[in-house]
């Protein structure tokens, strides 16, 4: 859970606060672990900021309406602090406590009619970070285009309808060509050896710097 993990690798590298959230989208693994951030909010009496599309938002309101809305609160009451902001406009960037935050909108599998379901990743400063990603629109290119390091979705070595595979991804890589490349969410079907060793060959062969992420994970920017 968010929460174990949160604990395991808060404590480890020193992070006492948690200062804004950004939500990508409205799936299980993106949003069911917000009802732990009370531990960050009611100890410290703080408020975090989430920002999130409308339609994430719409998602969090059904399954936790008393984040949304505390009078919906039951029990002791005793609920996260969380300030929401909506992304009504997916290519227009936003401030977060100082810091220019680009949104970039990238398909993530589609709905049964064919719709494409949305995912949000974000660019600040020199990085992008789409960790679930099926498609990267071209009015999206443009937005990750200049990025020194790029978190890109490598779900497996094959492709998949709402992940990139390995080689999806890396042809993004290539395309992109920034100074460092970290592939996520890649389940048990590829090994992190094997990952490494591909990283190795195509920093020889091709000049490329592609790293598997792993938890806990610190990256130098």
């Amino acid at each position: 859970s968010f929460y174990e993990s949160a604990r395991d690798v808060f404590l480890k590298h020193n992070v006492r606060t948690i200062d804004a959230v950004f939500l990508t989208h409205g799936h299980a693994d993106a949003v069911f672990g917000l009802d732990d951030l009370r531990q960050w909010t009611m100890s410290l009496d703080l408020k975090i900021p989430i920002y999130c599309d409308r339609e994430t938002l719409g998602t969090v309101a059904q399954a936790f309406p008393y984040l949304v809305d505390t009078k919906k609160a039951t029990g002791g009451g005793e609920v996260p602090s969380l300030d929401f902001h909506v992304i009504e406009e997916p290519f227009r960037p936003f401030e977060c406590l100082g810091l220019k935050i680009q949104p970039l909108r990238v398909e993530h599998g589609r709905y049964s009619d064919g719709r494409p379901f949305y995912f949000t990743g974000f660019r600040f400063a020199d990085i992008s970070y789409i960790s679930d990603c099926s498609r990267i629109p071209d009015e999206t290119r443009p937005l990750i285009a200049g990025s020194r390091l790029l978190i890109l979705d490598a779900l497996k070595w094959t492709s998949h309808p709402s992940h990139f595979g390995y080689w999806d991804a890396l042809k993004e890589v290539r395309h992109f060509r920034p100074d460092r490349a970290i592939f996520t969410d890649f389940c048990h079907s590829i090994e992190h050896t094997e990952m490494e060793a591909m990283g190795r060959k195509l920093k020889q062969e091709e000049g490329l710097t592609v790293d598997p992420a792993f938890d806990g994970m610190v990256v130098d920017i």
